[in-house]
Order: C-alpha cells, then sequence, then structure tokens
C-alpha cells in the first residue's frame, strides 16, 4: 500500500539555490525514503532526482500540472527550503500513508502547525482538524490525497492564496483532515526563506555542514 504513495518537492526556479542544499539534508536524514521523489518545478532540473516541471504559470497550475503526471495516488509535500534537521521516522510515515488511502482521508499534517482539533476514533496517535478551524489547510509537511489537493487547487493562486482560500474550501469536502498531535510532530526543520530571502538560522545551519 505504502507503495501508491511519493514524495513531491513544491519548487520554482527562483529558488535554485535551495536545491543542493535540500537534498544534502534529504539524503542525510530521510536516507530510507521508499518512495519515488520529484521535484515540482517550472523550470531547470537536479542530477539524481525526477524532475517535472509545469510550466511558466502561477504556483497553483503548475502544481496541478505536476501532480497530473505522477501516478501514485497519494504524496508527501516538502517546500524546497524545508531544511531537515532530525532523522525522519519512515515507519510512521509509512502506518500514516496506509491509514490515509484506506480510510479516504484528504490530509495527514505530519508537521502539527496548527495541530488537530480533536481525537480521531480509528488512530488515536493522530486527531481531526474540524470543519471551520483556522488554516484547515496548510502546506506545511503533510500526507496528501493527490486528488483532494488537485480538487483544491484553483488556477491562478499563489502558494499563499492557496492557503488563505484553499481553507475555506476545505469546508465542502466529505474527506476528513487529520494531524499528529503537537507532542509527537514530524519533520522537524530549519526553515530556509522568508519573504524571499534566507534565513540567518538557515546559513548558518549550512555553513555548520560545510556547505
Amino acid at each position: 500500500m505504502e507503495l501508491k504513495t511519493s514524495v513531491v518537492i513544491s519548487t520554482c526556479q527562483k529558488y535554485q539555490e535551495f536545491w543542493k542544499p535540500f537534498f544534502h539534508f534529504f539524503h542525510k536524514f530521510w536516507s530510507d525514503c521508499p518512495y519515488e521523489v520529484y521535484l515540482g518545478t517550472d523550470f531547470g532540473n537536479f542530477d539524481g532526482v525526477k524532475t517535472i516541471c509545469g510550466g511558466h504559470n502561477n504556483w497553483a497550475t503548475n502544481m496541478k500540472n505536476v501532480l497530473s503526471q505522477i501516478p501514485e495516488e497519494s504524496f508527501v509535500l516538502l517546500l524546497e527550503d524545508f531544511l531537515l534537521r532530525e532523522k525522519v521516522d519512515t515507519e510512521r510515515v509509512k502506518k500514516y500513508s496506509t491509514h490515509l488511502l484506506e480510510n479516504k482521508i484528504g490530509c495527514i499534517r505530519l508537521f502539527p502547525c496548527p495541530g488537530p482539533d480533536k481525537p480521531w476514533a480509528l488512530e488515536n496517535e493522530l486527531g481531526e482538524i474540524i470543519k471551520g478551524a483556522e488554516h484547515r489547510l496548510s502546506l506545511q509537511t503533510a500526507i496528501w490525497s493527490k486528488q483532494v489537493f488537485m480538487d483544491l487547487l484553483v488556477d491562478g493562486e499563489s502558494i499563499w492564496n492557496m492557503e488563505a482560500n484553499g481553507t475555506h474550501r476545505t469546508n465542502k469536502l466529505n474527506e476528513p483532515f487529520l494531524s499528529t498531535w503537537r507532542d509527537r510532530g514530524m519533520f522537524s526543520y530549519v526553515m530556509g526563506a522568508r519573504h524571499g530571502k534566507w534565513t540567518k538560522e538557515a546559513l548558518e545551519f549550512c555553513k555548520n555542514e560545510g556547505l
């Protein structure tokens, strides 16, 4: 079942200087990743990674074009400036991926920011993000149903529009949205960019690694 999941890194040529450090830390802290990894971008490629170009469009249209070329039913979403700093628990990712596919769940947030609102009866390690909750759609790291994510994309929207407007659109869906609990989060990372510029923390993190 877990082979029906992939990893998608959402990026663009403007942020390509993050690609090398991203994959350095990705391979260091998720060396046993069992999934196909795709770099979804508007232009360019990176050696050793399957690159899918969505075209020179807005973010939402690019993502729709990228995901339409991926055969897997679900995917782990990462952004290019999420620089991993702790080992990923692959068995938990596989467990939650299976849970999502078997129970027709829309999303399982692995980085609980924000976290869930109430318990989830089918799995006590997870909680439910209720309809009407603020930031119900977040692009922090999560496992997504590919079809649900594509249904939420609206051509012309930026990544920030997707989070703000998409949250309201999730309330019309039947699929539940889940999250790990705040004390059981996964995918600890250093945020690489803020307002289009490198963060001081990320620069120090890369420097200490010899990058």
